[in-house]
Order: C-alpha cells, then structure tokens, then sequence
C-alpha cells in the first residue's frame, strides 16, 4: 500500500484508539460492567471525555511526524501560533471578543447564574 494511503488509515486508527481508551471505562461503566461510585464516575467523567475529545489533534500531529519528519509539528505550531497573534486566521467569531462571549455563556449556565 502506497504511503499516502497508509497515513489516512494510520490517522482513524490512532484517532478512535485514543479516544476510546479514554472513554471506555465510561461506557463500561455505564453498562455496569466496571463498578465505580458515583463520587468518583462524577469526578473522572468531564476530564476523560475531555481528553478524549483530542483524539483527532493526536492523530493528526502524529501522521505530521510520520510524513514530515521529527521537527514538523514545532514547525506547524509555530507557523500557526504566529498566524494566530497577527490575527490573519479565523473568523470573527474566533477573535478574543467573540471568544469571551462563548466561553462565558456555558460557564454562567452551568453555574447556575441568571442573564
């Protein structure tokens, strides 16, 4: 299998391997397969799904070293880190003012002030 191929596969493989070793106490859990208190199933429950959110960003990164060599990711975040601060990237939805606006909304509502 030619190597442009292979890195599409090798990006799904390393995205759901990611993800779903994070997530599958959850599941297991859930099934009631794992027994966990409550206590604790609360406390682990938004970090887990939260780290396993960055499966695609691992996947990624790693299929960058695989076809670019050791020193690509630095270059890629580099180049996009700079983008960022001269603000030439994003919509204005992903500008710092827009930022605060939705990143203050799920936090008062999920600490339980009123608008």
């Amino acid at each position: 299998m030619p190597e442009t191929e292979r890195i599409p596969i090798r990006f799904f493989i390393i995205t759901f391997a990611w993800s779903w070793i994070l997530w599958l106490p959850l599941v297991l859990w859930g099934v009631g397969i794992i027994p966990l208190s409550k206590d604790i199933f609360a406390a682990i429950t938004v970090p887990v799904i939260g780290l396993g959110a960055f499966g695609p960003a691992v996947g990624a990164l790693c299929s960058l070293r695989t076809t670019k060599g050791k020193g690509a990711i630095r270059t890629y975040l580099k180049s996009f880190l700079n983008r960022a601060r001269k603000g030439d990237i994003g919509a204005p939805s992903t500008r710092p003012q827009s930022s605060r606006a939705a990143i203050s909304f799920p936090i008062t509502s999920l600490l339980g002030v009123s608008r």
